[in-house]
């Protein structure tokens, strides 16, 4: 989606001000905010995410494409989730998504899936703890 770089004035928000804006102002303001969200939604989907594979623990498939779990994020986790192995239930989801392809998630909610599955995985008393390096 192109998006063309606008010089808001009042002259250019008067449109705006007649559909019900409060005056000049406030609607230049309005215009100002609408194209700067519309501009910066449509960078976020386009712009490619540099993801250093040496730091990549496991790709977990998503709907379309798939979602690196950093060893970063492990590390969060490890200290988080102190009962279980953090190695062992990232093999799980890897395993129940690839049994469950209906079932993958999306780029916004594969953080949501992995901490519930980690946080039930705990609760139920946990794995074992990996005694091992991540």
């Amino acid at each position: 989606m192109a998006v063309k770089s606008y010089n808001i004035d009042k002259d250019n928000a008067k449109w705006l001000t007649d559909m019900g804006g409060k005056d000049d102002r406030s609607a230049s303001w309005y215009l100002n905010k609408l194209l700067t969200d519309i501009r910066t939604k449509s960078e976020k989907k386009t712009l490619p995410v540099q993801v250093n594979e040496d730091d990549v623990v496991v790709w977990l498939p998503l709907k379309t494409g798939r979602h690196p779990v950093m060893s970063d994020d492990v590390m969060q986790y490890v200290q988080s989730y102190q009962r279980i192995d953090i190695a062992k239930e990232l093999r799980n989801m890897c395993n129940w998504i690839d049994a469950n392809p209906s079932k993958r998630k999306t780029k916004t909610g594969i953080k949501r899936f992995i901490n519930s599955w980690l946080s039930r995985a705990n609760e139920r008393g946990g794995s074992g703890v990996y005694q091992g390096d991540y």
